[in-house]
């Protein structure tokens, strides 16, 4: 019973050495991605390109679930 209690506590620790230089390497690729990004992202801008309205004006808005505004009535 005491070899396998040894066994298993090295397999355990081997275990966390593994899992400790896995997050070790994940830490380093999102600092590298939070920088990347940051550099990409220029502040008062928006980080996609825009297209310019065909129609000049905006008239009316479809949303996502499919309902329209079409803004204020004038009266």
């Amino acid at each position: 019973m005491e070899e396998f209690m040894k066994g298993t506590s090295g397999q355990i620790k081997s275990l966390e050495q593994q899992m400790g230089t896995q997050i070790k390497t994940l830490e380093h690729q999102m600092r590298q991605l939070a920088s990347t990004v940051g550099e990409q992202h220029q502040k008062g801008k928006f980080p996609s390109t825009t297209e310019t309205n065909p129609r000049e004006h905006c008239k009316a808005i479809k949303l996502r679930s499919g309902t329209r505004y079409d803004g204020p009535q004038n009266t």
